[in-house]
């Protein structure tokens, strides 16, 4: 009877695993999805074309929405400046938009590297998190690269470990990731490289901390 018992127990665990395994297999991804009014997210970022890939502080705190905006209180800080902003994020392209050339071009790296994943997956046709979902192809000199879901990694958010679904794409001896945790509105994690060239890092960004700071 004990057993029995004791089967029955690591037949629910196993039969759980799985089925968590497949609800998050099954679950669809785009940037913005769940993103809230009161949302803070601080990164780690740099981009080659900020700066040359310096590395950066940057903080996204979402202060107002419209019907066709976000607007998002941007901070970016370094151990030389520091930019304290206002940019707008439109709900149907997901696209950051800023005044001014910085925050213009602020805007530029942005929506290449943090909603670059929107030109593939969006609200209107969503990506499947499951292993070797086809999500796109890359033009590159002499064709194009497919980039699929690579599988799951755990990550650490906020000091907890979290799955994150991997998008990657080959590159030479390199291989570009972005790390993708079904719930949150942007990319966890990224490193990517360019097409050409010594294959430098085009962008890189890891969340440090997300949590709620205001109220609905």
């Amino acid at each position: 009877m004990f057993r029995l018992a004791l089967g029955i127990i690591f037949g629910l665990i196993s039969l759980g695993t799985l089925l968590n395994s497949e609800s998050f297999a099954e679950s669809e991804w785009y940037p913005g999805i769940n993103l809230e009014k009161g949302d803070y997210f601080k990164y780690d970022f740099c981009h080659i074309d900020y700066f040359e890939c310096r590395s950066q502080e940057l903080e996204f705190l979402i202060i107002n929405e419209t019907q066709n905006y976000w607007y998002i209180q941007t901070i970016v800080t370094d151990q030389k400046t520091k930019i304290d902003e206002v940019l707008r994020l439109s709900k149907n392209e997901m696209k950051f938009i800023g005044s001014g050339h910085t925050m213009r071009q602020l805007a530029s790296v942005f929506n290449n590297s943090l909603v670059w994943l929107n030109n593939f997956s969006n609200q209107d046709t969503p990506k499947h998190l499951k292993l070797g979902e086809y999500w796109g192809q890359i033009g590159n000199i002499g064709g194009g690269v497919p980039f699929t879901t690579g599988g799951n990694e755990m990550i650490l958010i906020n000091s907890n470990s979290i799955e994150a679904t991997v998008v990657n794409w080959p590159l030479s001896n390199k291989t570009s990731k972005i790390w993708i945790v079904k719930d949150y509105p942007f990319p966890i994690k990224a490193e990517t490289f360019v097409h050409i060239g010594l294959l430098p890092i085009q962008y890189e960004f890891e969340l440090i901390e997300h949590k709620k700071m205001l109220k609905k």
